[in-house]
């Protein structure tokens, strides 16, 4: 999947998460020739690939990318080839799915999906500003944490959680108590 894939569907049940790496004169190649750009460019693009991985990873999920004890296995594609690899993945898919999760799977992908949309609807069509804004859906239990700046944006919130198809009932645990003294650490950090 890529894009931080492993972190957010880290709970998901009988995924094969994968990482593939290589040496970094391979990567520098592969660029050169797919992009058709000189060494010092290729060298330039992978590095910046690189640290945006990792940035990602660590702003959105708190995580090390590329942490080996993340992934279920990683390749090295300097040593195998890309039918070599096909054909690992493709017999350690049949090993994972053997508990037949597919329901589980299904109802997890659910889960993630409507904290999504929670964090979505609130944050960008309804613009209630929370800050530490957390969404967790547990069966049809939406769970909300987070910091608003006023307790009316606390009501707001529940309420629009609740218009979303699939969530009946709501845990609330918003707090307008630590809003300002988020705030305050923000502006203290930008003033310096």
């Amino acid at each position: 999947m890529g894009r931080s894939g492993t972190f957010f569907l880290k709970d998901v049940p009988g995924l094969l998460r994968l990482r593939t790496v290589g040496s970094e004169d391979i990567k520098v190649k592969r660029v050169m020739d797919r992009y058709k750009v000189d060494e010092h460019s290729a060298k330039k693009m992978v590095a910046h690939k690189e640290y945006e991985r990792a940035e990602h990873a660590k702003f959105l999920y708190n995580e090390v990318w590329g942490k080996p004890s993340n992934y279920d296995l990683t390749l090295n594609t300097d040593k195998l080839s890309v039918d070599a690899i096909c054909f690992m993945v493709k017999s350690l898919v049949a090993e994972f799915d053997k508990d037949n999760c597919r329901a589980a799977q299904e109802k997890k992908l659910k889960e993630l999906y409507l904290a999504q949309k929670a964090i979505n609807t609130i944050l960008y069509e309804k613009n209630i500003p929370i800050d530490f804004f957390e969404v967790k859906i547990i069966g049809d239990k939406a769970v909300l944490n987070g910091s608003v700046k006023t307790a009316d944006d606390i009501d707001i919130a529940a309420e629009t959680v609740k218009e979303i198809t699939g969530v009946k009932e709501i845990e609330n645990d918003l707090s307008p108590e630590n809003f300002k003294m988020s705030y305050d650490m923000g502006m203290e950090f930008f003033n310096k």
